[in-house]
């Protein structure tokens, strides 16, 4: 991944394939060393089961947040990592490439207009980008436990 692409990506940067769009929702301050850990450079979590993440998600579920995002975004595949698999599989996702084609995006992603990858909705918001577990916990007003087991990073 070259230079500019990975600071997009550190940045909480989405682009959509061929549309030479950039999202315009600026990420937090972090500081310049959590600025410098990427997907490529953390090391998987492999921590499992995680329960403070399943309620996460069944949570978001049940609040009727939808995650909208591609196998081939990196930003998507940290997404699914901090939840980690048994948690993700309860979340809303919508698959938005069609049979592994990134240029082609899903009927459903279509009509709900989703431009960048990561994409959630929740509770009427859209949030762009890889969103820490604890960025979705306040946006969903989740009130159960916060002993995430995740890269750390406040939010992209």
């Amino acid at each position: 991944m070259g230079g500019f692409w990975k600071t997009l990506l550190v940045l909480g940067v989405g682009v959509l394939p061929n549309s030479g769009a950039i999202a315009t929702e600026k990420p937090s301050p972090r500081s310049q060393a959590e600025s410098a850990i990427t997907a490529e450079s953390h090391p998987p979590l492999t921590q499992t089961p995680r329960s403070a993440e399943i309620a996460l998600a069944e949570h978001l579920t049940q609040v009727g947040a939808t995650l909208y995002g591609t196998e081939a975004c990196n930003e998507c595949k940290m997404q699914k990592e901090w939840f980690g698999p048994a948690a993700f599989q309860k979340l809303n996702y919508i698959e938005c490439s069609v049979n592994g084609n990134k240029n082609i995006q899903a009927p459903p992603c279509q009509a709900a207009q989703i431009r960048f990858y990561p994409t959630w909705r929740i509770k009427g918001r859209e949030y762009i980008g890889a969103q820490s577990l604890n960025a979705l916990s306040q946006a969903s007003n989740y009130p159960g436990p916060h002993n995430f087991q995740t890269f750390p990073r406040s939010s992209y």
